[in-house]
């Protein structure tokens, strides 16, 4: 369907693209496909034709209200995309012609998403994307490898040696979690909700895969935390801070980052007596630098091989609604492709 918005109608034909954003919270139905003004460039940004964005939870989130949209309506969809650089400033990193994808838009971030032909980035928060990558696979990694790279090698850095349980690690934050701790150098222990999962956390490098429904989980955790655990990273939608607390070692560390509507109790004694600590985490605190290294060690995971892209399925960006509608069912995360080729 052809649509342009009441308030753009006096922006010039030339000037407008196409996007997909919605004028107030509503359900996947309410998205709307239509004519966008095109974005506008500053001396520190650089200008890139998208080729394909993810959507992630966070963006259903914001599509029905539950999280504030950044920016005034009607507000354009989206967080994470890849795409060809079309236009960049003296001094940047990139040049016209370079792969790159981009993640922390919208949200947050106080700008509008990504979800359109043509998007314009603060420079510092551009990376190349490796060889060998496709668009589709640098858009699926975004949020997801940004979010475990804060958590791993910034909020609570990990070190060779050292033990890591990811409670969710068969999710797209916990697929990147395995992950960057076993390039750290780390044993990690994964836990999951599915047989399906034990197989893809397996696939994605941990050493010990444990089913969170199993009746002997509890057994098991202790005997594969050992003498201790030195991080433990709960993506659940239900932190179990008590059995965090009882097998993290002295000094050992907890990362929560969801959870939104969750409450939870545990000994506050046995806490702090063993000198932990409890970080939460919002991804969108990176600084530009932490990003900048991320795209750097991404890019050389990538090109070792030692890097997996979380799993995700592959819509054309017409079949938004399809996507978030999915997305916010819990069926995964999925890709959208063909902005350069799609017409209305």
């Amino acid at each position: 369907m052809f649509y342009i918005h009441s308030s753009h109608l006096c922006t010039l034909v030339h000037n407008l693209m196409k996007a997909a954003f919605i004028h107030s919270p509503c359900g996947p139905s309410g998205i709307v496909r239509g004519e966008f003004p095109e974005p506008e460039t500053a001396t520190d940004t650089v200008t890139i034709s998208v080729r394909a964005v993810s959507v992630n939870p966070i963006d259903t989130y914001i599509r029905s209200g539950a999280v504030t949209a950044p920016t005034d309506f009607p507000y354009v969809l989206g967080c994470d995309a890849a795409g060809v650089v079309i236009q960049a400033p003296c001094g940047a990193l990139c040049k016209v012609g370079d792969r790159v994808w981009t993640t922390l838009q919208g949200g947050a971030s106080g700008r509008q998403g990504v979800t359109a032909e043509r998007i314009a980035i603060p420079a510092a928060l551009v990376a190349p994307i490796p060889e060998e990558m496709t668009f589709v696979q640098a858009a699926a990694l975004g949020l997801p490898n940004v979010t475990a790279f804060y958590g791993l090698r910034c909020r609570c850095p990990v070190t060779k040696g050292q033990t890591v349980l990811i409670d969710g690690a068969s999710g797209a934050v916990g697929t990147m979690a395995v992950q960057w701790a076993k390039l750290a150098g780390a044993r990690v222990i994964a836990v999951t909700g599915t047989e399906a999962g034990m197989k893809w956390c397996e696939e994605t490098g941990a050493d010990t895969v444990l089913l969170r429904t199993n009746q002997r989980l509890e057994a098991r955790l202790e005997t594969a935390a050992g003498s201790g655990l030195d991080v433990w990273w709960d993506l659940s939608r239900n932190p179990a801070v008590e059995r965090a607390v009882r097998l993290l070692s002295p000094g050992g560390h907890l990362i929560i980052a969801s959870g939104r509507n969750a409450r939870a109790s545990f000994s506050v004694g046995q806490f702090y007596a063993k000198g932990l600590t409890m970080a939460g985490m919002v991804v969108y605190d990176m600084t530009t630098a932490e990003l900048a290294k991320c795209g750097v060690e991404t890019k050389c995971a990538w090109e070792s091989q030692q890097m997996r892209v979380p799993a995700h399925k592959v819509l054309p960006w017409e079949q938004i609604s399809e996507a978030h509608a999915r997305v916010a069912a819990g069926e995964g995360r999925v890709v959208l492709s063909g902005f350069a080729e799609t017409e209305f």
